[in-house]
């Protein structure tokens, strides 16, 4: 009873590990990441956005020219953010590390996508 007991227990934490190293877990970056999204200033953010996924902005539309980009990200999570200035995470990217990025520093990176990594 106890062997078997301890080869359950094994697997199991086997198993636990597995799925936290696979691609595509439910993972998520901890932390804010916000963003300007009108010509107001006016900022907003995602809260503990999930990784490996792409996620259209809110705001951002469906026609690329029908609804303004967003600007001056702020990546406040643990993880690298990439924002695209395409939907579906297309286009130009640029990559922002952990805790980073400000208003003052990337005022002019546009985007209406991002992944977090």
């Amino acid at each position: 009873m106890t062997r078997t007991r301890r080869m359950l227990t094994a697997a199991a934490g086997g198993a636990a590990a597995l799925l936290t190293c696979l691609p595509g877990s439910a993972v998520a970056a901890s932390g804010e990441f916000s963003y300007v999204y009108d010509d107001a200033g006016h900022r907003t953010s995602l809260v503990d956005p999930p990784s490996g996924t792409c996620i259209m902005l809110p705001g951002t539309g469906q026609d690329w020219f029908d609804k303004l980009p967003m600007i001056a990200p702020h990546n406040g999570t643990d993880q690298r953010v990439y924002v695209y200035q395409s939907k579906d995470c297309t286009g130009e990217r640029y990559g922002i590390d952990p805790m980073s990025g400000t208003e003052e520093s990337l005022p002019r990176v546009t985007m209406r996508s991002v992944r977090f990594d």
